[in-house]
């Protein structure tokens, strides 16, 4: 009977904060460098939070002393400190208080109009996370702006109350 593999052990991350330059280009790849990742990158996943990286960037670089590099996209993504794991055959690494990433903060380059009875609003921007979710709380004029809800990393739907448009 074959033993089962140990779990992947990151050990390092680089880097490990997006960078301006990385976010207006639309991408940032990281290195998780460690032990027990296997030989084939095809089974090889990176996650960071609950998303992972597009299969398509994966690269594996195979350093000595069974130590592998691997290198990835991230994810759209918020947050700081977002924990990353390796998962190898669906076995994810443990998680890792220094295996982390952060993103930038969010950012807002629009809003779309909407008159005084209120109704929904699209904020245009980036680094709101991944679509579906919603990190944030959002205010318009101070006023909570309900129902919000990611529709990519760079666009946020909610509905503003009566009384905040113009």
């Amino acid at each position: 009977k074959k033993m089962p593999s140990p779990p992947p052990q990151p050990m390092t991350i680089a880097p490990k904060q997006q960078t301006t330059a990385d976010l207006n280009a639309g991408k940032t790849m990281i290195t998780v460098t460690g032990k027990n990742f296997g030989d084939d990158f095809t089974k090889l996943k990176l996650k960071v939070g609950e998303v992972f990286s597009e299969q398509s960037s994966i690269r594996m670089f195979f350093m000595g002393d069974d130590m592998v590099e691997v290198v990835g996209k991230v994810p759209p993504g918020a947050g700081e400190n977002v924990p990353v794991r390796v998962v190898v055959d669906g076995v994810e690494s443990v998680l890792d208080q220094n295996i982390t990433f952060s993103y930038l903060a969010p950012y807002v380059t629009g809003v779309t109009p909407v008159g005084t009875a209120g109704g929904e609003v699209e904020i245009s921007g980036g680094n709101f996370g991944p679509e579906g979710t919603v990190p944030y709380k959002v205010t318009l004029g101070g006023a909570a702006c309900a129902s919000p809800v990611t529709t990519e990393n760079s666009t946020i739907k909610c509905t503003a109350p009566s009384g905040v448009g113009k």
